[in-house]
């Protein structure tokens, strides 16, 4: 029994050393994103950067809304023929949202000008591709492969740090060839995950997909739309109001809140699939799961809110310059 129990304990601590890995990654390409431009353009020029950026929020939490939530909770630990259904399906949904949303970040480059049009512009351009890799990232932890999803973002990482370094050499140090490198090495890790899966996304099946999980839907998309509502939205607000210089300032401070980020989505990676198995075996322990999972984030989110309150001004300067 002791041994039993500790085989457990060890899968689950490797399981949630692989979420927290990877979402390290993936929080660390769009940290180094949010550093290489704030350091090679201006306040004005990263403000424009932030809405695109926010953008791609935006898009990303609904795409897990529709896609990887229901992922999650229905095909983890599934027999793995049914995993590659669902996960040809969930990504082949992810891949027209992303197309979708593309069209749309395209008319908004086309209805504006200056750093804002080459913002959208680069955004309209690699936005499935970032929307696709997502999804398969939730894909690999709904099938306990977190090792997969590691690697591939591993490969985003290694490519857009290739591709910064590149355009930086080449003089081409601009919002959009920054947004093309971090999309654009996505839209590659995207493709090493059909090959990782040995699945193609299949975009024909969203319908089924949809109708499949209604019932899952409209609560997951209704917050997403009060995150959209409170969270994100507010950036175009105040970029009405006070203009692009104030929504760099504001998104140069959000940058700091990455390794917080990190913990929350990384414990939600694993602590997801490992609930919906916890809650076929007894509803009792699933409560008690989540009321520890909910304290140690909040006690998470404490702790470094502490953290950035103390810490000096200075630091902030020497990592995002003039921004």
């Amino acid at each position: 029994m002791t041994r039993d129990r500790g085989t457990v304990v060890a899968r689950i601590a490797g399981r949630i050393g692989w979420g927290l890995a990877d979402q390290g990654l993936s929080s660390l390409t769009n940290f180094v994103l949010g550093i290489v431009v704030a350091r090679t353009v201006g306040l004005t020029d990263f403000g424009a950067f932030g809405l695109a950026f926010t953008a791609y929020l935006m898009v990303a939490g609904l795409s897990r809304a529709v896609t990887a939530q229901p992922l999650l909770i229905r095909y983890s630990g599934v027999p793995t023929a049914d995993w590659r259904r669902g996960a040809a399906a969930a990504t082949g949904t992810a891949l027209l949202v992303g197309v979708a949303c593309a069209i749309v970040a395209l008319v908004v480059a086309i209805a504006t000008d200056g750093s804002l049009r080459s913002a959208f512009l680069a955004l309209a351009l690699v936005l499935p591709g970032l929307i696709v890799q997502d999804a398969w990232r939730f894909a690999f932890f709904a099938h306990g492969r977190g090792r997969d999803a590691f690697l591939n973002d591993l490969v985003w990482t290694i490519v857009q740090l290739s591709g910064f370094a590149l355009a930086i050499a080449l003089g081409a140090g601009t919002v959009f060839w920054a947004v093309i490198a971090w999309g654009g090495a996505a839209t590659l890790a995207a493709l090493v995950g059909a090959v990782q899966a040995r699945l193609v996304p299949r975009p024909l099946a969203a319908r089924a997909w949809s109708l499949e999980h209604r019932d899952l839907l409209p609560p997951y998309i209704g917050e997403v739309a009060a995150y959209i509502l409170v969270g994100q939205l507010l950036l175009y607000a105040v970029g009405l109001v006070s203009g692009l210089a104030t929504v760099g300032a504001l998104r140069a401070a959000q940058i700091l809140l990455g390794p917080l980020n990190v913990v929350v989505q990384g414990f939600y990676l694993v602590a997801v699939p490992g609930a919906v198995q916890v809650l076929r075996t007894s509803a009792r322990r699933f409560t008690e799961l989540c009321v520890l999972a909910g304290l140690v984030l909040a006690a998470a989110a404490i702790a470094w809110t502490l953290f950035l309150v103390l810490l000096p001004e200075s630091f902030g300067q020497a990592l995002l310059g003039d921004v």
